[in-house]
């Protein structure tokens, strides 16, 4: 015979114990000043999600004499664009470890770099790969590439280039990655 779902769950269902009301004193709660972070965070979030829309989901980084767009970055993909200066510092040593016209670049999970090194140096052959596929927007420069499928590339990619930059969001994962490739 099919019960439905009784009417009424037995006292002890409810989290009481051997027939004793639980304490329900003890709900996590944010403190104000917690609470006030949050709070400035997710207006600050709503506001650049407000801009990508109008732009079409780029932001700007500026730095001193350069400026690059780059999608915005997405907290939830762990996702953490460089500053300006940090991008830049990158880009140089990248091109000093080149020190050729064989400037032959991949930069795997980091688009800032991808972007600062084509904004310096745009006769660089750069290749972003990356999970993110708002990243399309580069054409033939971007390679979709998901480091749980590390062997997965085009066979054009494979022993192509002479610098690969890594900056996975997760580095454990990376590293059973660059060791199943060894």
């Amino acid at each position: 015979m099919e019960r439905g779902p009784p009417s009424k769950l037995p006292e002890h269902e409810f989290g009481t114990e051997n027939g004793e009301q639980a304490e329900d004193d003890d709900q996590p709660m944010l403190s104000a000043h917690a609470l006030q972070a949050l709070k400035e965070f997710l207006t600050e979030q709503n506001q650049l999600s407000a801009a990508a829309d109008e732009d079409g989901g780029t932001t700007t980084e500026s730095g001193s004499d350069t400026t690059v767009s780059l999608v915005k970055e997405d907290w939830r993909m762990s996702q953490f664009w460089y500053d300006p200066e940090t991008a830049q510092t990158v880009a140089a040593e990248v091109a000093d470890l080149c020190k050729s016209d064989d400037f032959r670049v991949a930069c795997v999970a980091c688009p800032t770099l991808y972007a600062y090194l084509k904004k310096l140096y745009p006769n660089a052959s750069v290749q972003l790969l990356e999970y993110d596929m708002r990243f399309e927007q580069y054409g033939s420069d971007f390679t979709f590439y998901d480091y749980n499928q590390p062997k997965d590339l085009p066979d054009a990619l494979q022993h192509s280039y002479k610098i690969v930059v890594a900056d996975p969001p997760y580095l454990g994962m990376f590293r059973r990655t660059g060791q199943q490739n060894s």
